[in-house]
């Protein structure tokens, strides 16, 4: 089956088919109508279809995997075992179900991917072409409808519909998914322009960087002064300490006028924040309230020595968004060791992050704002980041491509 389609056209189309069903169930829950159904249906029909051809693909290369995942599942399955909850095992295991299934769907993409390369035997350097064009293309689409919706105002390209909060998304559809599929363009047109210096790539670069403004987040304002200083050191390790001392002087002078001036001017949501919770709350959004507020009551009730080792919890209780306190309630803290390491041992090598220094950056942002892992988007969108500048695939590429 697989022998008859264009490998070049099959990575591309199913990109778009799954950014696309985004935008389209975006588009159904702002007009609500039963469209906003149509990305869970996409990629489910994508997961079931991938299970399969990784089941009948089995090889013994990616046992790690296959085994790593299904302790996960155990671990998960324990955790719920030990919970004390006032619903059944049952009850709590079907109510998880979707949250277990963000969480583990990028061993199952890598699994499949695996298994669809080494089925075909794939050529590179002409698979990929497309596969950028449509990675490209996205990210022109978003950063185009977000401009026209900061111009026009159109809630649909809105991060907050119908709130007085600026920030505008395009086509994607959770703003804090947004942040992260930004920081990933940001890095791929910053490593394609220190590959190759075109005034095309520095285009890209730039007008990504100008897509932080459009989306105005905490976590993407953050890794771009990151990304900044990160840039600044490279060039010239003098200057570099120089702009650390203006940075931490202006932002010194200018923090009453920050916060008791452009703040409640420009983000009147946030102010509100801030002069009821403080300001770690509002850096937080809320989040700091839900840990101490949801998570420690939660576990101080719940959790029974077991839990803390393999997580558990229930519909009373959802994800607190700060990113390892939402693994430790998936998996335990056992868990928490596993998927990392199953993460970044066989899903995307530390070596690969190690060869594209600003990753680390983007996970010092993960860690502090959570929901990575969990996001089937952002996930894909860092799968074909990984495509398009792994060592092994770029070799074949010619850097002009």
């Amino acid at each position: 089956m697989f022998k008859k389609i264009d490998t070049s056209l099959f990575l591309g189309i199913l990109f778009l088919l799954f950014v696309l069903s985004d935008f389209i169930s975006k588009t159904g829950a702002f007009y609500y109508n039963s469209l906003i159904h149509t990305s869970q249906i996409i990629k489910g029909l994508f997961q079931i279809f991938a299970l399969g051809f990784i089941i009948k693909n089995y090889h013994f290369k990616d046992r790690f995997l296959y085994f790593g995942t299904g302790l996960l599942l155990l671990f998960h399955g324990l955790g719920l075992l030990f919970l004390n909850s006032e619903f059944s095992f049952l009850s709590n295991l079907k109510s998880n179900v979707h949250i277990l299934n963000w969480y583990l769907f990028v061993f199952l993409l890598i699994l499949a991917f695996r298994s669809y390369e080494r089925t075909l035997k794939i050529d590179f350097s002409n698979s990929l072409r497309f596969l950028r064009l449509c990675f490209v293309g996205y990210f022109y689409a978003n950063f185009i409808t977000a401009f026209i919706g900061a111009l026009t105002n159109f809630e649909l390209f809105s991060s907050y519909p119908y709130s007085d909060r600026f920030g505008f998304n395009g086509l994607m559809r959770n703003v804090t998914h947004a942040s992260y599929i930004v920081i990933i363009y940001i890095i791929y047109f910053y490593y394609k322009y220190k590959q190759v210096a075109t005034k095309a790539n520095l285009l890209h670069l730039l007008s990504a960087v100008f897509f932080v403004f459009l989306l105005a987040t905490k976590a993407a304002f953050l890794f771009l002064l990151l990304f900044i200083i990160y840039v600044v050191y490279q060039k010239n390790k003098k200057f570099f300490i120089g702009l650390l001392l203006l940075i931490g002087v202006t932002s010194f002078l200018l923090k009453d006028f920050v916060l008791n001036q452009l703040l409640p001017k420009y983000f009147a949501p946030l102010n509100e924040v801030y002069e009821s919770q403080g300001i770690i709350a509002m850096l937080t959004s809320l989040r700091s309230e839900q840990f101490t507020e949801l998570f420690l009551p939660y576990i101080s009730e719940n959790w029974v020595f077991a839990n803390y080792l393999f997580g558990g919890f229930d519909s009373s209780l959802r994800k607190i968004e700060f990113e390892l306190i939402d693994l430790w309630l998936t998996f335990g803290l056992l868990g928490i060791l596993l998927y990392l390491f199953l993460f970044f041992k066989y899903a995307f090598p530390i070596d690969w992050i190690k060869n594209h220094t600003l990753i680390f950056l983007l996970f010092f942002i993960v860690f502090l704002a959570g929901s990575f892992f969990s996001s089937v988007p952002v996930i894909t969108v860092f799968f074909v980041l990984y495509l398009l500048t792994s060592r092994r695939l770029s070799m074949s590429i010619r850097p002009n491509s």
